[in-house]
């Protein structure tokens, strides 16, 4: 079985998965967006694709967890990017 532990955007797509019950790909529309503002405990609405229904949905704390360790890795990703750009014009 493979650990998803070094992977941090399957790691939050699969906890957001069994925790939203959500069709495959109204979980791919999440958008940072859409859950970045949001504590744990908190809610924020999604329209379903397939049915086009409102729905209501809560973030709990493994969700959140899991989306702000995500969110750790991209910044750290993109602050790593910028220094090495902002070095290849100095250097």
């Amino acid at each position: 079985m493979r650990n998803l532990s070094d992977k941090p955007r399957n790691y939050a797509l699969f906890v957001a998965g069994i925790n939203f019950a959500l069709r495959g790909g109204d979980l791919l529309n999440l958008r940072v967006k859409d859950v970045e503002q949001v504590k744990a405990g908190g809610d924020f609405e999604i329209r379903e694709g397939k049915t086009k229904k409102k729905r209501t949905l809560t973030i709990s704390k493994p969700v959140y967890d899991a989306i702000n360790s995500l969110l750790k890795v991209k910044t750290f990703q993109m602050m790593k990017s910028t220094c090495s750009r902002v070095n290849e014009a100095v250097g």
